[in-house]
């Protein structure tokens, strides 16, 4: 029963991840990406397109809207491949950046947030088929939620922190923060800032949480670099704390493209994401 419920639980709040606005009160993206770094980003670098993926299925199971079969992944994989997009990695895309080096032609980056198990168990053998990268962004609450867990449903197994270990060095992984404790709709939304909340003391309760999930990764030898906000929230204080963290990129859950300058750190960039209710990755991805 707890398993069901848990199940539920998560389909319902990953359903509104992209029905709710990335902004909330009078924390706007406007205010955030036309701040800190702006006036120097002088040099265009190109666009990439961010894919976001949820938990996948054996081949034969029914997709959703946040989870996709194997089958349908391979399909997504091949189809970049035999139409000339280049799969990048993070720390890549930040290299070329602080090095002001143009992105590839139709570069792409490929994202999986919450951190199920299924993400390494049925995604790294197809990523390192294709000889692709991506990033796992991971929730640290999350890591009691795994196959050691008698209570949670086959399939729906998170990674737990001796899974990240064992794929730490994995070349087609690169790990992602998520939050350790904040992913969820109740109460405050994400990791954004309550209204009439105070700004010092809401930098402090969103330092301690990232710090927490920073420290477990560097446990295991993992220096994480990007942020993938929970539900694609955020506030101009969570960027703030991001920035004094040495985090330099942040996700949101926008539909939209990214265009890359220099000297300008990637920060909220949008996502596509990838429903299993989709027929194929070409009506997903953006038009040239």
């Amino acid at each position: 029963m707890k398993a069901r419920f848990f199940l539920v639980v998560t389909c319902v709040c990953a359903l509104l991840a992209l029905t709710l606005p990335t902004s909330w009160g009078n924390c706007t993206a406007e205010s955030v990406e036309c701040s800190g770094d702006c006036a120097n980003a002088n040099t265009y670098l190109g666009n990439v397109t961010i894919l976001m993926y949820h938990n996948l299925l054996p081949a034969g199971s029914k997709s959703g809207k946040y989870c996709i079969t194997t089958t349908q992944l391979e399909k997504d994989f091949r189809y970049l491949q035999d139409n000339g997009y280049t799969v990048i990695r993070f720390d890549y895309l930040l290299r070329l950046v602080e090095e002001r080096i143009q992105l590839p032609d139709k570069a792409v980056l490929i994202t999986f947030d919450d951190g199920h198990l299924s993400n390494v168990t049925l995604g790294v053998p197809l990523l390192k088929k294709y000889g692709y990268s991506a990033l796992l962004s991971v929730v640290g609450e999350f890591t009691s939620y795994g196959k050691s867990n008698p209570q949670i449903a086959k399939g729906q197994e998170y990674l737990e922190w001796s899974d990240i270990g064992q794929y730490a060095g994995n070349p087609n992984i690169e790990w992602g923060l998520h939050s350790y404790d904040m992913h969820r709709l109740k109460g405050r939304k994400g990791v954004k800032i309550l209204c009439g909340e105070d700004s010092e003391q809401y930098k402090e309760t969103f330092r301690q949480d990232t710090q927490k999930l920073i420290g477990e990764f560097n446990k295991l030898g993992i220096s994480p670099i990007v942020y993938a906000y929970p539900y694609g929230l955020f506030c101009k204080e969570s960027e703030e704390v991001l920035k004094q963290l040495n985090v330099p990129i942040s996700l949101t859950c926008g539909e939209r493209s990214c265009t890359i300058k220099s000297g300008r750190e990637p920060r909220l960039l949008g996502r596509f994401n990838r429903s299993g209710l989709v027929g194929s990755l070409a009506e997903i991805l953006p038009k040239e």
